[in-house]
């Protein structure tokens, strides 16, 4: 999460046995603080339940803002507003708590999780974007928009990205999700970014966090350019 170009605000640690309420709750505080400081939010983590409160603290500092999800599955499960959330209903609270966000889900594929029937949900299906790429880039891309991507790793195919709690085949390949990525931060206002789902210890010689270094990196050079 960077401050600024030299320096971080550092690990938002979730302890063991806390109270997932108090963990989020965190994590909302440091994010709101960053976009207070005018600064540019970068999460990374492991599970997806993260992005609620990243996302709400985004929403509360820009009021008009589109939400970028990359992901296999749409997150989209049964959600009770008195209980928590996690990873695979985290897009329901998002809608629930964000009642004028839009959502572009992109390279969805997976079986969990329930189809979006909301209106606030664009869905663009891995099987769009092989059939059509050029076709998704002109017409499914928001433009000229103020947007926050969320991006988890199982998006990729897994012969590219193992490190992965929930691995689905037939998924993206790095160079149309770089090409995706790039139209995406050029076209818009990026103001804020998590990666999530990403497990060193399920990773086969460090290719999944190269490989997601590298696109951050590119990502954040391509958000710059354009703001």
């Amino acid at each position: 999460m960077p401050e600024c170009e030299r320096d971080e605000v550092g690990n938002v640690v979730n302890h063991l046995s806390e109270d997932p309420r108090e963990f989020y709750e965190r994590c909302h505080r440091a994010a709101l603080t960053i976009h207070n400081r005018k600064a540019f939010p970068v999460f990374i983590g492991g599970d997806h339940s993260i992005s609620a409160p990243l996302i709400r603290a985004c929403k509360e500092t820009h009021k008009h803002l589109t939400l970028i999800h990359f992901d296999a599955h749409t997150d989209l499960g049964e959600w009770d507003s008195s209980a928590t959330h996690h990873h695979g209903n985290v897009m329901s609270r998002v809608l629930h708590e964000n009642p004028e966000l839009k959502i572009h889900q992109i390279g969805i594929r997976g079986f969990a999780g329930a189809p979006s029937l909301n209106s606030r949900c664009h869905v663009v299906c891995q099987r769009e974007i092989d059939v059509d790429l050029n076709g998704v880039l002109s017409k499914s891309i928001p433009r000229d928009r103020t947007c926050y991507i969320s991006l988890d790793v199982d998006v990729l195919d897994p012969s590219f990205a193992p490190g992965t709690g929930t691995p689905v085949p037939m998924g993206m390949t790095p160079s149309t999700l770089f090409r995706l990525l790039e139209a995406i931060a050029r076209q818009n206002r990026i103001v804020g970014i998590d990666i999530v789902e990403l497990c060193p210890g399920l990773d086969r010689n460090d290719m999944t966090t190269s490989l997601i270094f590298h696109l951050l990196m590119c990502l954040l050079g391509w958000a710059h350019e354009s703001r």
